[in-house]
């Protein structure tokens, strides 16, 4: 099902935008609203648009938007004909149905083929089991995959660094991930906190001796953007901090992994919390500005809603980012807002390699 944006009033009023698949940022000025990718509208983008698998969400980046007369204050889920209300400027969701085709005539089966094809399909037949019976015997029966290269013990550290980290809204809760880059401090996605009315911190979260605190934000960077940071001073107890990486020590093929709470809340079967969550993937580029400093850290893992904020670390443990969105046709793209800007946010924070 195609999905648009249609305006209902303000600037080209009428006017249709289609939605693709992806990560789109929502950019409304006086010629009217605009999609641009999510990695390159900055600052000026309302909201950010995902669509994947015909299900569309919207988060905002920009205070004051309504959906069907509710103030948004975190993602949400859009259906059909839901109302998109920002100042001056009013969209509605559409469904595109394509116009029916009429038939025009109805196909026959082929003729019965010939007896020299029956013989021929099994000879096929017999030499694909063979291959089969031969890749198994010499074949390894499972390919290495980038989780391998993670040792037990890089992937426990990561975990006890993980945190939780929910949000109490004016009009909800929100939440996403983070990690303790020094005693004292808490890092994540200045999205995740945006806007909150007060922000606590669970360490340990899914386990029995997990614990929460409350947490202090102390600065904000650029939400949608590759200093898209924030940061929080808290009361981090034994859990140990997490080193940085040095980015120019990295090449594309690396294994990467990203620690986090993927939907967070909505899958936790337990009173103590959602436990962590680990997904591994490949390092794809070291997306650069015209200076050649790094300014995301693309990989291929599978990155969800609630992961955001939360460690992409090297096989080592060390620190390349946090993960910050996904992006391309489907979501397969997961990219991290990396560990050298993050230096720069806090350098009294978040020590360099």
């Amino acid at each position: 099902m195609a999905l648009s944006l249609v305006v209902v009033s303000g600037p080209k009023a009428g006017g249709r935008v289609r939605l693709q698949p992806g990560s789109w940022a929502l950019v409304a000025d006086e010629s009217g609203p605009q999609l641009a990718p999510a990695t390159a509208a900055g600052t000026r983008a309302a909201a950010v648009f995902d669509l994947a698998d015909d299900q569309l969400g919207i988060a905002p980046l920009s205070p004051g938007m309504a959906v069907n007369g509710v103030p948004l204050t975190g993602r949400q889920v859009l259906c059909p004909n839901d109302r998109i209300e920002l100042p001056g400027l009013v969209l509605q969701v559409r469904a595109d149905v394509p116009a029916p085709v009429e038939a025009v005539g109805v196909a026959l089966p082929p003729p019965d083929p010939p007896a020299w094809r029956h013989a021929l399909r099994a000879a096929l037949l017999l030499a694909a089991v063979a291959m089969v019976v031969v890749l198994v015997r010499v074949v390894p029966r499972r390919a290495a995959t980038p989780l391998d290269e993670l040792p037990p013990e890089v992937r426990h550290r990561v975990q006890r660094s993980t945190v939780w980290v929910q949000v109490q809204l004016d009009g909800g809760e929100g939440e996403g991930s983070g990690y303790v880059p020094k005693a004292g401090y808490v890092v994540t996605n200045a999205h995740v906190v945006l806007q909150g009315r007060s922000v606590e911190v669970t360490f340990h979260s899914g386990e029995r001796d997990h614990r929460e605190a409350p947490a202090k934000v102390l600065k904000t960077g650029e939400p949608g953007t590759s200093r898209d940071f924030a940061l929080l001073q808290v009361d981090t107890g034994d859990t140990p901090a997490l080193p940085s990486a040095d980015l120019d020590k990295l090449q594309p093929g690396d294994a990467l992994a990203a620690f986090g709470f993927p939907m967070g809340s909505a899958v936790s079967t337990s009173s103590h919390g959602p436990q962590v969550s680990l997904r591994a993937g490949r390092l794809t580029a070291l997306r650069r500005d015209d200076s050649a400093k790094v300014v995301y850290v693309e990989s291929d893992i599978a990155g969800e809603v609630g992961n955001s904020g939360g460690p992409m670390v090297t096989k080592d443990g060390k620190v390349v980012g946090l993960g910050t969105m996904a992006v391309g046709p489907h979501l397969k793209t997961f990219v991290a807002a990396p560990i050298n800007l993050l230096h720069e946010f806090a350098p009294a924070a978040v020590p360099k390699p």
